[in-house]
């Protein structure tokens, strides 16, 4: 039996003017259009197809590639909302609902929420809810302090930002770790920094090996200095936090030592309005 909102392997049965129908195991038949099936194909052919129910609640197969499938976590637009719920684009011609029932809080349009795909059995539907924490695993075996994650920004909180690490768990960005601006959907490469006792994750977006930390930093400053005019920036150690965090996206602690190491291996030279790169 094909499952909706996820891919299946579909043989074509047979070719119609409008498309070719396909089965799967158990014979159920789906129809792919005319204008998404792939040039040269026969009857016998197995295609790897996505199945979603169209605007007429009819079950279908596409060769479009939706933003996300069932249990996938994804950040997605509100393009549209109503008095049954929200509408978010997906990426397909039918956009996922939202029910109210299903919001965390309730959600405007235009704006970008993070949510999990779901496929309602008592609706036979895919669905959207942002009621995620349920399916957070708070066992954090997998993970150590240190250890370079997948991060996806999941919103903004009093004490900094959100994010789900590896699809699996959540943690949270202190404000003071953060020099760049972060949006929801957004996804970077992060460190746990901490495992606190009670299984709450502390995260960095900074390496928390000390030698490999002041590597990509030295990187950072020295890209900048090579798209600079003249090789030349007006910072130094004494250049204010809000200077440098601008410039570099790094704290004037790790500004420092950067510079420092840069200077130590002759990388650049320390002037008294700035820092350039050593050309010689």
């Amino acid at each position: 039996m094909y499952k909706l909102g996820r891919y299946n392997k579909l043989r074509v049965d047979r070719v119609v003017d409008f498309g070719i129908y396909l089965e799967d195991d158990e014979e159920n038949s789906l129809l792919l259009p005319k204008w998404q099936v792939p040039e040269g194909t026969e009857v016998g052919d197995e295609l790897n197809l996505f199945v979603y129910k169209d605007s007429e609640d009819r079950a279908i197969s596409t060769t479009v590639k939706p933003k996300g499938v069932v249990s996938n976590i994804v950040a997605l637009k509100v393009v549209d909302v109503n008095k049954v719920g929200a509408f978010l684009d997906w990426g397909l011609d039918k956009d996922l609902m939202l029910p109210f029932k299903n919001q965390f809080e309730k959600v405007e349009q235009d704006t970008t929420v993070l949510v999990r795909i779901l496929h309602d059995k008592t609706s036979d539907r895919i669905v959207a809810t942002t009621k995620c924490f349920s399916h957070y695993d708070i066992s954090t075996k997998e993970l150590h302090e240190s250890q370079k994650v997948e991060l996806l920004i999941y919103d903004k909180h009093e004490l900094g930002v959100r994010a789900l690490i590896n699809n699996q768990y959540l943690g949270l960005i202190f404000e003071d770790e953060i020099f760049e601006d972060l949006e929801v959907g957004d996804l970077k490469i992060g460190y746990i920094k901490e495992i606190r006792y009670d299984s709450k994750i502390n995260l960095t977006l900074k390496p928390q090996n000390f030698s490999e930390a002041v590597l990509n930093d030295k990187l950072i400053i020295l890209e900048k200095l090579k798209n600079a005019d003249d090789n030349h920036l007006p910072l130094t150690a004494k250049s204010s936090p809000e200077d440098i965090r601008f410039s570099f996206n790094l704290s004037k602690k790790a500004f420092k030592k950067a510079i420092g190491g840069l200077y130590k291996d002759r990388k650049i030279v320390v002037t008294e309005h700035g820092i350039e790169l050593n050309v010689k």
